[in-house]
């Protein structure tokens, strides 16, 4: 069996749905047709600018067929941070820019000129979901080749301690095929997958990085690569080295520069405005880096740098978890996501405020404000969460969140919002519009259970809330996804941020402004894009100067950045700007987002970028479809926000998609798949997806007929003739009310106290297998430090709690995490490291395991 996987990154969730939706099951690699594949390369061109970046997709594409094509390339795009700028077409020799106009008059531009035969090109976001951009190319005449280059400029994203920039393979066009010259459809057919090294096209990149202090590293960590640098390390170029090499996996360049935790002042100046644009970037590590002298560059691509996991220092937050308690949450569902918030109150830092809401058609708190985080406090917070049941009627979580957004907030405590629901609303968007209400003080985590959970209001609402979003499959133990969310939550972060510009200059537009702020967490670089009227000479030596509270320390934070002499050239500062004010204004109407989009060339969603060539000899006849096949990749990184996929999964997410037709104006069958985890080797994946079914009329109006699970199972085990313990499967897709026998883990986790430490207990002995009198050996080491006989015992037995975890645990590793990291903090705060004294421990695990297994 050959192995195949999706390409993509966080960025590109929407495009490994949609690539999942178009193979018939699950993901498998089709025959190549005889039919000639017009598009024979595509090169990327990026420039690089701190912390972001300008790119050009170059594709050539040549009609040696003796018809007229009609192509259609798809591709995603991070809709928060990625703004789509430009489109240029060179055919026979003409060179065409694309005018951004109104999306309604440039759709009836393109069918007008389709229909009299001349060459069109548009280019739009999806009416659906506008983080997918499509561009079409309408009457590609027989003969003629054409360029087409569409531009946009990104934020960079922060991975291992440095900017990251990640071309995924999903930028790689499709085809689709009709049966005459329609208006632009906006669906598409059963796609082709094929091995990277089987496409017909040949790819490239070619990378330029200008910086403002010196490159301190940089690494194409996916790919060979070539890089070069000018002598004061500045300015650097990268090539692949395997020229025209048909990539099987994303490819992604980390660099760094100096001084990398201090703020850093771009300005930049169009011809083409009156106004200067600056960017300020900072990424605050919470760690001190110091810096001797030139630095040497760092060019291995193997390198890494301390991870988040590492990270030794916590900072002070309030947690508040939303649990879905309406009736279609009975059975199993609730049972996992009872025993998913019992390890999440075990896991919460000790310096934090936490609550518990429970919704369904109404709401009901733990507390009418948060709650200390205490011994007592977690004991009461169990017992609330042991009582909740599935009982209360439908699903409101509008009026859970607005209760929740009213509780009283102080900057010291910055607040996670952790939401965790298998329903839909009627009005996702008002749920979603609350959030991003709050967004500059409150983060939203949402995890989606089961096939009911709205995609669009679960995506919708973390994507608004700046935080990550989770789709859990029918159950499935959600635990180590809830913690892995608490893991980036319970991060240092600065709060309360706001920024004072030098004296004198003027603001037309800042984004985000100072109440729009978000709380900026460890590991995430800010971003600050604003038009500001002012001359470069006035500004040149000034400071503009950053505030925040550092939760870390406690104390207030102040850092300047200063106004250098570099003025660099373009529009992607200026384009970032307002790419973020669509973002982070929720009030702007669509009216003036059309206008500064139309003024500034930032595609949304209310316009179009097109081109018309008139042709000659206009053409006649039929216009034909074709398809083209997309790359398979080796691996796939998700990251919500940085977590790395296993190389054998990929995460898909459910969505409409047709799958055949029966006539031209006849009905569809439409197949809706929820979101898995699915592994492409295996018969299973084919069976692993809920599936849904309606009627192609009935999909406009939004509904949808389920499938039961277990029914589910059954027709995907008919159409991929599975193995026979897929009947198994399907008797066994609904869980079963009741709790499961508990893993050791758990055990050992219910035995820990808030602070970290684990109590002396003869029933934490018996669960770690220690009899008592072996365990009352305290080592040497512990006595010599410790005077107190009954702490020395609680530091042992602590020491042993952990080597135990990581001993025997280690399956459920992302489950414990948190729980292990607080009890290796309390061991320091008593003056001891986990690591420098787990040898002991081991020993007396290793003497009991021999001494079981001679016993047995």
């Amino acid at each position: 069996c050959m192995d195949y996987a999706l390409p993509g990154s966080h960025s590109i969730i929407r495009a490994c749905r949609r690539m999942l939706m178009e193979a018939p099951f699950g993901i498998m690699p089709l025959k190549r047709s005889d039919t000639h594949i017009p598009l024979t390369n595509v090169e990327f061109r990026v420039n690089i600018k701190e912390g972001v970046s300008h790119v050009e997709i170059i594709q050539d594409y040549v009609n040696n067929s003796k018809a007229a094509i009609e192509c259609e390339y798809v591709f995603p795009i991070d809709y928060a941070t990625m703004a789509v700028t430009g489109l240029t077409v060179q055919i026979g020799g003409q060179t065409i820019e694309a005018n951004i106009m109104d999306k309604e008059a440039a759709d009836i531009k393109y069918t007008d000129a389709i229909a009299s035969g001349h060459t069109a090109l548009k280019m739009d976001l999806d009416d659906n979901q506008p983080d997918i951009v499509r561009v079409q190319i309408g009457n590609l005449l027989s003969g003629k080749t054409a360029k087409v280059i569409t531009k946009y400029v990104k934020l960079l994203d922060i991975e291992d301690n440095s900017w990251s920039f990640r071309v995924p393979m999903t930028y790689t066009p499709r085809y689709k095929e009709h049966e005459a010259v329609p208006a632009p459809a906006k669906s598409s057919t059963e796609q082709t997958f094929v091995k990277a090294n089987s496409l017909p096209y040949c790819w490239n990149l070619y990378m330029h990085v200008d910086a403002t202090r010196p490159i301190t590293r940089l690494a194409c960590i996916s790919h060979k690569s070539l890089n070069t640098f000018t002598e004061d390390k500045l300015h650097a170029d990268i090539v692949l080295t395997d020229q025209n090499v048909a990539p099987d996996t994303d490819i992604i360049v980390l660099f760094r520069t100096a001084r990398f935790d201090e703020p850093s002042l771009l300005l930049q100046k169009s011809p083409n405005y009156s106004t200067h644009a600056v960017l300020l970037t900072l990424f605050p590590s919470f760690i001190e880096e110091k810096v001797d002298g030139m630095p040497e560059i760092d060019q291995d691509p193997n390198r890494a740098y301390k991870s988040l996991e590492e990270a030794e220092i916590t900072g002070s937050g309030e947690y508040i978890f939303l649990l879905d308690c309406s009736g279609s949450m009975g059975g199993g569902r609730i049972a996992l996501a009872k025993k998913a918030l019992k390890m999440f109150l075990q896991s919460l830092p000790v310096e934090s405020k936490f609550n518990i809401i429970l919704f369904g058609n109404s709401h009901k708190a733990m507390g009418k404000t948060s709650w200390k985080y205490l011994g007592p406090t977690l004991t009461e917070a169990m017992k609330f969460v042991e009582a909740a049941d599935a009982n209360m009627g439908g699903t409101n979580i509008s009026s859970a969140l607005e209760f929740c957004m009213s509780l009283t907030y102080t900057k010291d405590f910055p607040r996670n919002i952790f939401l965790l629901t298998d329903g839909a609303v009627s009005n996702p968007d008002l749920t979603i519009n609350i959030v991003k209400k709050h967004s500059h003080y409150a983060r939203v985590h949402t995890f989606g259970i089961g096939s009911g959970a709205s995609r669009y209001l679960v995506k919708g609402c973390a994507i608004a809330g700046n935080g990550g979003f989770q789709f859990a499959q029918e159950g499935e133990d959600i635990t180590p996804k809830v913690v892995a969310a608490l893991s980036k939550a319970s991060l240092p972060a600065l709060t309360d941020v706001s920024i004072e510009w030098p004296a004198g200059l003027k603001v037309q537009m800042q984004s985000p402004t100072d109440e729009k702020m978000n709380n900026i967490y460890m590991y995430e670089p800010l971003t600050i894009a604003a038009l500001i009227e002012a001359s470069p000479e006035d500004l040149k030596g000034k400071k503009a100067i950053l505030r925040a509270f550092n939760t870390s320390t406690q104390k207030a934070w102040e850092l300047e950045a200063v106004f250098g002499d570099v003025i660099t050239t373009g529009e992607e500062i200026y384009q970032c700007a307002v790419k973020r004010a669509f973002e982070k204004q929720c009030e702007m109407s669509a009216a003036a987002k059309k206008e500064l989009s139309i003024k500034y060339h930032v595609l949304c969603e209310e316009t179009s970028f097109i081109a018309i060539k008139k042709n000659a000899v206009p053409s006649t006849g039929e216009v034909k479809f074709i398809k083209i096949p997309i790359a398979i990749c080796k691996d796939m990184a998700l990251n919500t926000p940085s977590t790395m996929m296993k190389k054998d999964k990929a995460f898909a997410y459910g969505g409409p998609r047709v799958v055949s037709k029966t006539g031209k104006h006849g009905s569809a069958k439409v197949m809706l798949r929820s979101g898995a985890i699915v592994s492409q080797n295996s018969e299973e994946a084919k069976a692993e997806e809920r599936l849904y079914s309606c009627d192609a009329t009935e999909m406009d109006k939004g509904k949808t007929k389920e499938i039961d699970p277990a029914k589910a199972y059954m027709m995907e085990y008919e159409k991929c003739e599975a193995h026979e313990e897929y009947k198994k499967k399907a008797e066994e897709a609904v869980p079963k009310s009741g709790s499961s026998k508990k893993k050791e883990f758990e055990l050992i986790v219910e035995k820990q106290e808030f602070a970290g430490q684990w109590p002396w207990s003869v029933p934490l002995l018996d669960i770690l297998k220690i009899a008592p009198e072996k365990a009352d050996i305290v080592p040497s080491f512990i006595k010599e430090k410790v005077p107190d006989e009954a702490l020395q015992k609680v530091i042992w037995i602590t020491i042993l709690s952990l080597a135990r975890l990581e001993r025997s645990c280690n399956a459920d590793k992302e489950s414990w995490q948190l729980i292990f990291k607080k009890g290796t903090l309390w061991l320091k705060k008593n003056g001891f490291i986990f690591d420098d004294c787990k040898k002991s421990a081991q020993e007396l695990l290793q003497k009991t395991k021999m001494i079981l297994q001679y016993v047995i």
